[in-house]
């Protein structure tokens, strides 16, 4: 496995208006479109529709993105902000989606790596090869999760952005490269959501999946 950490301040992370070759795998603005039709998962975690268009998991778990099963190469946008506890991960190649670790690749918003908090690149099983921690520090203006510079912040809502061709995985978080690593693991499998304290962790909106 190869690794690259990169910051692009102002790097565009969206298409050419003239390319028509986007197809889109799907539009998730439904609660039957996550774990078993109803928004439960693993473990304990549950997704429940708010009913403004936004989406909130809570508890611990994973959830499965619904029809993703055997996704290759994908685009995955949405919008959330952390309510509380330590965060959330977007599981890539997932799995095995009735285990509540489902192996796989992971990009975590992570409130509690350090003292301020930070994101997550993991290659699951376990958390036995964790590609790399990008922590919050004082005086971080790279960072979109860190508030002035310092720290993470609950209830503020940031653009996330994930590409996956091959073996190269590219992590967005408004317009921001986070994270671009290369591993072949894992060559295909499912999306999903991952979250691991009790009570309400995030609330998301415009989940799409899309071909690359």
């Amino acid at each position: 496995m190869s690794f690259s950490l990169i910051f692009c301040s102002g790097e565009s992370i969206f298409s050419d208006a003239s390319d028509t070759t986007e197809v889109v795998f799907g539009v998730y603005n439904d609660i039957t479109k996550f774990g078993d039709g109803s928004g439960s998962g693993t473990g304990s975690s549950t997704i429940t529709d708010n009913g403004d268009g936004t989406f909130t998991q809570s508890n611990s778990g994973s959830i499965i993105v619904s029809e993703t099963s055997g996704y290759e190469n994908y685009t995955v946008n949405l919008t959330a902000k952390v309510l509380s506890n330590n965060g959330y991960g977007i599981y890539l190649r997932m799995q095995d989606t009735s285990s509540t670790n489902p192996d796989g690749y992971v990009f975590q918003i992570d409130f509690g790596i350090g003292t301020r908090g930070g994101y997550r690149a993991v290659i699951f099983p376990g958390d036995s090869s964790i590609v790399a921690n990008r922590m919050c520090t004082a005086g971080d203006t790279e960072n979109p999760h860190c508030i002035d510079g310092d720290k993470q912040s609950y209830n503020i809502w940031h653009d996330v952005k994930i590409i996956v061709t091959g073996n190269n995985y590219k992590c967005y978080i408004n317009n921001k490269l986070i994270y671009d690593f290369t591993d072949s693991t894992y060559s295909g499998g499912s999306v999903g959501i991952r979250t691991w304290n009790n009570g309400d962790n995030v609330t998301f909106k415009n989940f799409t999946v899309t071909q690359n």
